[in-house]
């Protein structure tokens, strides 16, 4: 029995879900006693038509009342998929909007340990260890830590910093983006001649991974 040809015609039909198994079973019963009449199967579909000559005899006699139940169907099945859209699609605005909580609440990060460790980052930055810096740094940081950058970086904001006097409050928090949770600091720091505001990320090894001034 080629029920490849029973599907195709299905497929076509019209009509409500119920209807298209009762149209199916009925198709398949009248098969299945020509062929063991003897007629060939291919003499069979031969005479029976095509997949879409037969769902079209079907779709112009049903009743108006089948109709509608088939739109009805259909609408459900599209608003259906249209809600599972709209799902998988928050689901992703969620994943990617970077979500935050105070770093002293983290389960991931030590908040001390972080602070310390940008403690440590500014003081390399002060002193122009570059090399300790980037050492510090993850693979991606290590490509943008180049001394000529970071010495126009801070020729932008004074050309005449002097050494650093106090360090002021500190802002901690843990971003989870993508699945990935980061340190994110934000630290003000007096100098003789300037004040500066740094943003300072680490990864969850405590590898820099932002480093940003202004």
């Amino acid at each position: 029995m080629n029920k490849a040809y029973l599907n195709r015609i299905v497929r076509k039909l019209r009509c409500s879900g119920k209807k298209r198994r009762e149209i199916r079973q009925q198709l398949l019963s009248e098969m299945e006693a020509e062929l063991e009449n003897g007629i060939d199967e291919k003499e069979l579909i031969r005479r029976m038509g095509t997949p879409p000559e037969i769902a079209e005899e079907f779709n112009r006699n049903f009743s108006e009342k089948e109709r509608k139940r088939y739109k009805r169907q259909k609408l459900l099945r599209i608003l259906g998929v249209i809600a599972v859209c709209l799902l998988i699609l928050v689901g992703l605005i969620y994943w990617l909007v970077p979500k935050q909580i105070w770093l002293a609440d983290s389960r991931v990060f030590d908040e001390k340990e972080v602070i310390e460790q940008a403690e440590y980052i500014v003081t390399l930055f002060d002193e122009k260890d570059y090399e300790a810096l980037r050492e510090a740094s993850d693979e991606t940081m290590k490509k943008f830590l180049v001394e000529e950058d970071l010495e126009n970086s801070k020729k932008l904001i004074s050309e005449n910093w002097g050494t650093q006097t106090s360090v002021g409050k500190i802002y901690a928090v843990e971003v989870t983006q993508m699945g990935k949770k980061s340190a994110v600091l934000q630290m003000h720091v007096d100098y003789e001649h300037v004040s500066v505001l740094y943003t300072i990320s680490f990864n969850d090894r405590l590898e820099l991974q932002g480093f940003f001034m202004k």
